[in-house]
């Protein structure tokens, strides 16, 4: 008894040595890295699955759309989950579900047995936003955008450490083997994470659920922004999807083309860092003014990949101010729809917004597949830059009206 009690104890120091040593922030961020490590691997791994499976883009392009449907059915969950069982309880619950999504994927005989591991790994990457932006407002609030801007940069290091690591297993090995690395490194974090401390009781939890969901609904501004994020996240679920495939295409070669996906992404951690401390010391924490120039950045961008591609040199360049605005864009987004929400209700927030993005991006993808097969990889390219150049009239539209008219957008 008494040596399990020292043993309690040791943990206990071992825990609160951790947690002063490593600030909140990066606690939180190699969580996100972690999880994104599975969550994006259908990028570096698109080239193997079209390969052994033999599929088209059209269907390479629901491999990304099962990601996000798993994303959208454990959106209003996780927001839940995070709100009454604590950021930390939630993440562990997601690493167990990322691991067995990979399990199933690993196990995988037919084309359809991937695309439901992947909605797994979808429906466990779904609850990582709402528990991170908690997590993150909790700590750092009101100083909380360049700690969610470093966040939120483990989102693309974990894509590119997926990048590096998972084609050379697949290449040495096999695809199975990269998909069994996978369910190793989830399994091993999902043990690794320590609970949440008890959280206070809540009553008639599913009915304020459903009040404060529909709340977050009616707000204007977190509807807008959403929509918003539609079309940027369906550029950026192109590159992920096709970036690798268009450029092998083009006759460069697989490892060529792996690495030009890690520097895209190295792209997207400067600018996952840059734009929130710009809009901080810049733009005055006008979060939108920001998001709106990313949109215009990242519209050009896309159109300009096939020219982008014609050479080494330019796809070098390219891919990293690809990354760093069409890629870039999820920590300036993240800190808005957490600003629009009351502290205590960050994650249901979170979830509703992330649900109305989620739906246009499981329509999206496998339709921009469509493009590629009926026309062109330079047709889809200038079809989803051109999409987000007028989203942005519309987005500019709108945040002059709200200037024009100072009323509160807002229904909190």
């Amino acid at each position: 008894m008494i040596k399990a009690t020292h043993l309690f104890h040791a943990k206990a120091m071992s825990d609160s040595l951790i947690r002063r040593m490593i600030p909140p922030f990066l606690q939180i961020m190699i969580l996100q890295l972690l999880a994104n490590f599975t969550n994006n691997s259908y990028a570096p791994l698109s080239v193997f699955i079209k390969g052994t499976f033999q599929i088209n883009s059209v269907e390479l392009g629901f491999i990304t759309s099962s990601v996000f449907l798993g994303s959208l059915l454990a959106a209003n969950i996780g927001g839940i989950m995070v709100d009454r069982l604590g950021s930390m309880t939630a993440l562990k619950i997601c690493f167990f579900l990322l691991s067995l999504g990979s399990l199933v994927a690993f196990s995988a005989q037919t084309y359809i047995v991937v695309v439901v591991g992947y909605i797994i790994i979808g429906f466990g990457y779904g609850i990582v936003t709402p528990a991170t932006n908690s997590a993150i407002i909790n700590a750092y609030y009101p100083r909380h955008a360049v700690p969610m801007g470093i966040k939120q940069a483990g989102v693309p290091v974990g894509a590119a450490l997926s990048a590096l690591v998972l084609p050379i297993i697949a290449i040495r090995y096999s695809l199975k083997d990269a998909f069994l690395a996978m369910v190793a490194l989830a399994f091993l974090i999902a043990l690794i994470i320590r609970k949440s401390g008890p959280m206070p009781r809540q009553e008639k939890a599913r009915s304020q659920f459903n009040r404060t969901f529909l709340k977050a609904l009616k707000n204007r501004n977190l509807v807008m922004i959403s929509i918003v994020a539609i079309f940027l996240s369906l550029g950026q679920q192109s590159i992920f999807t096709y970036f690798v495939v268009f450029l092998k295409f083009r006759g460069y070669e697989v490892f060529f083309s792996e690495l030009m996906l890690a520097v895209m992404l190295a792209g997207a951690v400067a600018g996952r860092v840059v734009w929130p401390v710009l809009s901080q010391y810049v733009f005055h924490m006008s979060q939108r003014v920001v998001l709106l120039v990313i949109v215009v950045l990242s519209g050009i961008m896309l159109i300009l990949v096939p020219l982008e591609a014609s050479e080494w040199y330019f796809a070098s360049v390219g891919s990293f101010f690809l990354g760093f605005s069409a890629v870039a864009w999820n920590s300036t987004y993240v800190t808005i729809i957490s600003e629009e929400a009351p502290r205590e209700s960050v994650g249901v927030y979170s979830g509703a917004a992330l649900s109305i993005m989620y739906l246009g991006v499981i329509v999206g993808t496998p339709l921009y597949g469509y493009i590629i097969d009926s026309l062109t990889y330079t047709a889809m390219w200038r079809t989803a830059g051109t999409l987000l150049l007028l989203v942005s009239v519309v987005l500019l539209a709108y945040e002059l009206r709200s200037r024009r008219s100072p009323v509160e957008q807002s229904t909190r």
